[in-house]
Protein backbone atom coordinates (compact mmCIF):
# COMPACT_ATOMS: atom_id res chain seq x y z
CA UNK A 1 0.00 0.00 0.00
CA UNK A 2 2.74 2.49 0.91
CA UNK A 3 4.63 1.99 -2.52
CA UNK A 4 1.18 3.08 -4.11
CA UNK A 5 0.65 5.92 -2.49
CA UNK A 6 3.95 6.82 -3.07
CA UNK A 7 3.63 6.77 -7.02
CA UNK A 8 0.57 8.62 -6.51
CA UNK A 9 2.13 11.45 -4.80
CA UNK A 10 5.18 10.78 -6.92
CA UNK A 11 2.64 11.01 -10.20
CA UNK A 12 -0.26 12.95 -9.01
CA UNK A 13 -1.24 16.94 -8.92
CA UNK A 14 0.20 17.80 -5.22
CA UNK A 15 -2.67 20.74 -5.46
CA UNK A 16 -5.55 18.25 -5.58
CA UNK A 17 -6.32 15.47 -2.93
CA UNK A 18 -5.36 11.75 -2.79
CA UNK A 19 -7.93 9.21 -1.61
CA UNK A 20 -7.90 6.10 -0.16
CA UNK A 21 -10.71 3.81 -0.75
CA UNK A 22 -11.35 0.65 0.61
CA UNK A 23 -14.81 -0.96 -1.01
CA UNK A 24 -17.00 -4.22 -0.47
CA UNK A 25 -18.51 -6.64 -3.38
CA UNK A 26 -19.72 -9.74 -4.39
CA UNK A 27 -16.47 -10.08 -5.86
CA UNK A 28 -14.31 -9.62 -2.65
CA UNK A 29 -12.84 -6.34 -1.35
CA UNK A 30 -11.25 -3.43 -3.28
CA UNK A 31 -8.39 -1.45 -1.19
CA UNK A 32 -6.90 1.58 -3.48
CA UNK A 33 -6.25 4.89 -3.96
CA UNK A 34 -6.58 7.41 -6.63
CA UNK A 35 -5.39 10.56 -7.42
CA UNK A 36 -5.30 13.41 -9.92
CA UNK A 37 -2.76 12.50 -12.79
CA UNK A 38 -0.37 14.98 -14.43
CA UNK A 39 -0.76 12.82 -17.45
CA UNK A 40 -2.98 9.83 -17.85
CA UNK A 41 -1.85 6.17 -17.89
CA UNK A 42 -1.05 5.11 -21.22
CA UNK A 43 -2.72 1.48 -22.07
CA UNK A 44 1.22 0.41 -22.52
CA UNK A 45 2.16 1.18 -19.54
CA UNK A 46 -1.26 -0.20 -17.77
CA UNK A 47 -0.23 -3.10 -18.98
CA UNK A 48 3.43 -3.38 -17.78
CA UNK A 49 3.99 -1.11 -14.72
CA UNK A 50 4.17 -3.80 -12.57
CA UNK A 51 7.17 -5.94 -14.65
CA UNK A 52 10.51 -5.79 -13.44
CA UNK A 53 12.05 -2.89 -14.49
CA UNK A 54 9.64 -1.77 -16.30
CA UNK A 55 10.05 2.38 -16.21
CA UNK A 56 7.94 4.18 -18.53
CA UNK A 57 8.46 7.70 -19.13
CA UNK A 58 6.12 9.15 -16.54
CA UNK A 59 8.80 7.01 -14.37
CA UNK A 60 11.89 8.12 -16.01
CA UNK A 61 11.72 11.74 -14.42
CA UNK A 62 11.89 10.39 -10.71
CA UNK A 63 14.64 7.97 -8.55
CA UNK A 64 14.19 4.36 -8.67
CA UNK A 65 15.11 0.92 -10.49
CA UNK A 66 11.51 -0.29 -11.67
CA UNK A 67 11.05 -2.39 -9.02
CA UNK A 68 8.59 -0.66 -6.47
CA UNK A 69 5.88 -2.01 -8.39
CA UNK A 70 6.97 -5.30 -9.32
CA UNK A 71 7.58 -5.94 -5.58
CA UNK A 72 3.82 -5.22 -5.02
CA UNK A 73 2.42 -7.74 -7.51
CA UNK A 74 4.69 -10.26 -6.15
CA UNK A 75 3.56 -10.24 -2.66
CA UNK A 76 0.19 -8.86 -3.60
CA UNK A 77 -0.58 -12.09 -6.00
CA UNK A 78 1.87 -14.09 -3.37
CA UNK A 79 -1.68 -13.88 -1.32
CA UNK A 80 -4.00 -15.03 -4.65
CA UNK A 81 -4.52 -11.31 -4.67
CA UNK A 82 -4.91 -8.81 -7.73
CA UNK A 83 -3.53 -5.30 -8.21
CA UNK A 84 -3.86 -3.07 -10.94
CA UNK A 85 -3.47 0.66 -12.17
CA UNK A 86 -5.40 2.36 -14.67
CA UNK A 87 -6.62 6.23 -15.45
CA UNK A 88 -10.22 7.01 -15.43
CA UNK A 89 -9.72 10.27 -18.73
CA UNK A 90 -12.89 11.39 -17.76
CA UNK A 91 -12.08 12.04 -14.31
CA UNK A 92 -8.71 12.51 -14.82
CA UNK A 93 -7.45 10.17 -11.87
CA UNK A 94 -5.26 7.11 -11.98
CA UNK A 95 -6.45 4.63 -9.39
CA UNK A 96 -4.39 1.58 -8.17
CA UNK A 97 -6.27 -0.97 -6.39
CA UNK A 98 -5.93 -4.16 -4.88
CA UNK A 99 -9.02 -6.79 -5.54
CA UNK A 100 -9.11 -9.10 -2.41
CA UNK A 101 -11.34 -12.18 -3.56
CA UNK A 102 -13.83 -13.50 -1.16
CA UNK A 103 -13.51 -16.81 -0.14
CA UNK A 104 -16.34 -19.14 1.45
CA UNK A 105 -15.11 -21.39 3.89
CA UNK A 106 -16.48 -23.39 6.42
CA UNK A 107 -15.56 -25.09 9.79
CA UNK A 108 -13.04 -22.04 10.30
Amino acid sequence: MENLLQNCIRYGLLSKPIHMFCKYSDEGICLGFSNYYLQPLSSQLSQHMFEPFFRGDQARKGEGTGLGLASVRSIVEGHGWEVRGYSKIDEETTIFEILIPLYTTRNC
